[in-house]
Formats: C-alpha cells, sequence, structure tokens
C-alpha cells in the first residue's frame, strides 16, 4: 500500500481500531452474495452499515484499463515470439488495444474516485466492504470466494 498510497502509515494499519464499523458497498449481485457479505460483518464481531459509493465499477475498471497499457508496454514485444501461450496472446491482443484516449478517461475517473475512500469515513466506517468482488468470482469455481470482499480502507483511519 505504501508504493500506491501517499502517506500510507504501516504502523497505523497493522493496529486494530478499538471499534470497527464496515460500510456494505450497495451492489448489483446476487441475493446469496448480498446476504453473505451483509451478515459477514456481524459474524465476525463487528458493526456494519449499508453505504453508497459512487463510481466502484468505474475505478475497477480505470485499474483495468492502466494494467493493460502497463502489460502491453512491458510486454507488447513478446507477442510475435511464438513463445507465448494462447492465453497470454489473447491478453496482450487485447492489452494492445488500450489507446491514449481510453488512458485519459481512466485517469479522470480516477481523480473522482480518489474520494470514495474518504466517503467511507464520512458515513462513520472504518473500511468498506464491496459484494461486487464477490461476484466476480462467483461461478468460477473457486467456491472460497464465497466468504471474500473486496475491501476498501481510507488510509487516514
Amino acid at each position: 500500500m505504501a508504493a500506491i498510497t501517499p502517506g500510507f502509515d504501516e504502523r497505523v494499519a497493522n493496529t486494530l481500531p478499538l471499534s470497527l464499523r464496515i460500510g456494505v458497498v450497495s451492489a448489483d449481485v446476487t441475493r446469496e452474495i448480498s446476504d453473505a457479505v451483509t451478515n459477514a460483518p456481524s459474524l465476525a464481531g463487528f458493526a456494519s452499515q449499508g453505504i453508497e459509493l459512487l463510481n466502484l465499477r468505474a475505478a475497477f475498471d480505470v485499474g483495468l484499463t492502466m494494467i493493460n497499457a502497463e502489460t502491453w508496454s512491458a510486454f507488447g514485444h513478446l507477442l510475435e515470439t511464438g513463445k507465448l501461450g494462447a492465453d497470454l496472446v489473447a491478453r496482450l491482443r487485447v492489452a494492445s488495444k488500450t489507446t491514449e484516449a481510453d488512458l485519459a478517461v481512466a485517469e479522470s475517473v480516477r481523480a473522482l474516485y480518489r474520494r470514495g475512500p474518504s466517503c467511507v469515513a464520512e458515513r462513520g466506517c472504518n473500511c468498506a466492504a464491496d459484494p461486487a468482488r464477490v461476484a466476480d468470482h462467483a461461478g468460477s469455481g473457486e467456491e472460497r470466494y464465497v466468504g471474500h470482499c473486496h475491501v476498501v480502507v481510507d488510509p487516514a483511519i
């Protein structure tokens, strides 16, 4: 986190707060996933409340756009070597289509989203659990993700 978030304090991050409130992000997911993520905080002994985080999906897409651009920049030259498996070739071909315009849009969305973690704190929560991340793994054959959720933490807390 310190590498990607200026001002991240590892000591604070490793200190369990005296009380913890988890914001459960409203998401378009199945009832089973919503129930699992909504009930998880209380099962772990934490307070929770529902919250709305605008631009969360857009922020995730921004990350993918930037990863694609970086991947193409770093590994695009390997595409024509014939030494990559079909899965990597397919991923690099997709990454090669990331344009400067895509990156410009991604940067503007990223600037809007940076406010998201502050909104979590303004709602009285220490972190947010996003059930949409669980939905991304649903049906993947990896049932271990049923109890997993993406967590957004405000570095100022």
